[in-house]
């Protein structure tokens, strides 16, 4: 027996929103023996802040956090990079909570409320473009620190350039913050998804999408050759 199966493309689900759990808006690393012996902690343990997100927290970059409420912070591995957040999710969204800081060389207590944790990139809702292949999801709060952009930047992030496609011929690429389309703003997937659908009506010879790539904002021109009705009919025959 001969099986032929049709393989198409999955399409995409809204993934949904998980639970909030208590945040702190920091990121940070472990005080590992080297790193407190380099900072002149040595036998000490904890993590180092690396990144604010917010500062209403009241931490600073390269404050060591060493205790939550007098517990201590017992981080001394990399394989302990998630202590931190797991002893911080234990508390409700709301709660304060005191944390023993090492600045400057001089331990301080500072009092710290706790606020819901960001949606993560795979919460995030996604579109694929099947004629252009570039897959785009809204964007988060850790896209926006980690890349430096503005407070309020609008776009949504090229998550996927397929190799071959239209859009990689275009030279979009993986990574890209795309803000417009053809002049028109968008501020989400929504928008990106019912511009495309419209495109893809009107079967325009090229797309002009503006977007920011690291420092730089350029201009990406997507050229395209839509199938003719003859060449559908042909197909379906």
């Amino acid at each position: 027996m001969l099986t032929v199966v049709e393989v198409g493309r999955a399409g995409i689900e809204d993934p949904g929103l998980e639970t909030r759990k208590a945040w702190v808006p920091v990121s940070v690393q472990v005080l590992t023996p080297q790193l407190a012996e380099r900072l002149g902690l040595a036998g000490r343990s904890g993590v180092r802040v690396t990144r604010v997100h917010d500062g209403t927290a009241g931490l600073r970059l390269g404050d060591i956090i060493t205790k939550i409420d007098d517990n201590p912070v017992e981080a001394s591995q990399p394989s302990d990079e998630d202590l931190f957040a797991t002893m911080i999710r234990q508390y409700k969204i709301g709660a304060a909570v005191n944390l023993a800081v090492m600045r400057d060389g001089k331990e301080q207590t500072l009092s710290v409320k706790l606020g819901a944790s960001p949606r993560l990139p795979r919460e995030m809702k996604k579109y694929e473009d099947p004629n252009f292949d570039f897959r785009v999801r809204d964007v988060t709060a850790a896209d926006q620190s980690e890349k430096s952009w503005a407070e309020g930047q609008q776009g949504v992030l090229v998550e996927a350039v397929r190799e071959g496609g239209w859009a990689a011929l275009g030279h979009l690429a993986d990574g890209d913050l795309l803000m417009e389309m053809d002049g028109t703003p968008v501020p989400d997937v929504e928008t990106v998804k019912k511009l495309m659908e419209r495109i893809a009506e009107k079967k325009p010879a090229a797309v002009v999408m503006k977007v920011r790539r690291g420092i730089r904002t350029l201009f990406v021109e997507l050229e395209s050759v839509w199938p003719t009705e003859t060449t559908q009919m042909k197909r379906g025959a």
